[in-house]
């Protein structure tokens, strides 16, 4: 966590310093970035980072952070007890494309934190947003059992953890689909990007079993887990 002497600086210049922190490990694996460039870019003494920050890696957490809490903001204004989950799958899909186009170095930032391995703090960083979107999830799951949009017999718990690494997952085929193709996701098609999320919250409302698909048996010669 940042000190207080950060904490208590005049809000633009705050918000001038943060904007720079993550400009700078957005776009460079962490061992890169140079803490004397950071603060000529910030119109600072370098020695003023060490008044605001223990270390470079409590500047790093704290850009993360704040590149994350960015990030829920697009979500603030949800009623989570109306909303259904499959709505909340389309929002959040939806939001995270706003956030891209808003946010462009905070997105990038979190994308290298979660999905590139140049950051000494990768599992860390995981473990601690996982556990807070999780948490997200769960209340939503728990209420829409309640409400009888989706069904009531398998643990509210596993169904959150499902959903959190599908959406994980399919991000990280995402980006890297995009990164084999030679290209940057500001060139990607929004229509692209739209369609990537209507396929997975088809998935998610209607499952992958086709109409030939044997219903309660095991084909000849295969086996389940």
């Amino acid at each position: 966590m940042p000190r207080d002497t950060f904490l208590n600086l005049p809000e633009e210049k705050r918000k001038r310093i943060t904007d720079t922190l993550l400009r700078h490990f957005a776009y460079r694996p962490y061992n890169e970035v140079n803490l004397d460039e950071i603060a000529r870019d910030c119109g600072i003494a370098k020695g003023s980072l060490y008044q605001y920050f223990t270390n470079k890696g409590e500047i790093y957490l704290y850009a993360v952070e704040e590149a994350f809490r960015r990030s829920l903001t697009l979500l603030t204004g949800l009623d989570f007890q109306k909303i259904s989950l499959f709505d909340y799958c389309e929002l959040s899909f939806e939001s995270s494309l706003e956030f891209f186009l808003k946010e462009q170095d905070a997105y990038f930032l979190l994308e290298r934190a979660f999905f590139y391995n140049d950051s000494p703090f990768r599992e860390e960083i995981l473990n601690r947003y996982t556990e807070k979107t999780q948490k997200i999830l769960l209340d939503l799951v728990v209420q829409n059992q309640k409400a009888g949009y989706i069904r009531q017999d398998i643990d509210a718990e596993f169904i959150a953890l499902y959903l959190e690494a599908v959406s994980l997952s399919f991000k990280r085929y995402l980006i890297e689909k995009i990164r084999k193709e030679g290209k940057k996701i500001l060139e990607v098609p929004r229509e692209e990007l739209k369609k990537f999320q209507e396929d997975i919250l088809k998935l998610l409302n209607e499952g992958m079993r086709g109409s030939a698909a044997p219903v309660g048996s095991k084909k000849e010669g295969l086996s389940t887990l």
